[in-house]
């Protein structure tokens, strides 16, 4: 995940804005790309602050809501699929969506190939 701008770097930049120059030269000043010139301006437009946005970007996660159904159907059932656990429990997304969900809550499903 990208780091954000020094709060220094920031003002610098909205600061050479202000005094003129234009966006596509403050970019290249600063070793930054016009778009980030642009936004940070914007920031300051929107908020009237440049401090950087906290909080979780990102898609929000489906799963999370239903997280401790999820753990009780699988302790009731662990020798279930995933797919069985999909349907059983009508949850949203694909297998990989409950996939991932498992494997960010530490949850290992172990199964054996069958045997002839």
């Amino acid at each position: 995940m990208p780091v954000p701008l020094s709060m220094d770097l920031r003002t610098r930049i909205v600061t050479a804005c202000d005094a003129g120059d234009p966006p596509a030269e403050v970019a290249e000043v600063f070793s930054v790309t016009t778009r980030t010139v642009f936004k940070l301006l914007a920031l300051r437009r929107n908020t009237g602050t440049l401090k950087p946005r906290s909080g979780k970007t990102g898609p929000k996660l489906k799963l999370e809501e239903r997280r401790v159904r999820i753990l009780q159907a699988i302790r009731a059932t662990p020798g279930a699929t995933l797919e069985e656990f999909r349907i059983q429990l009508k949850l949203p997304g694909c297998l990989a969506t409950l996939w991932t969900a498992l494997q960010r809550w530490g949850i290992t499903l172990k199964k054996s190939p069958a045997r002839r």
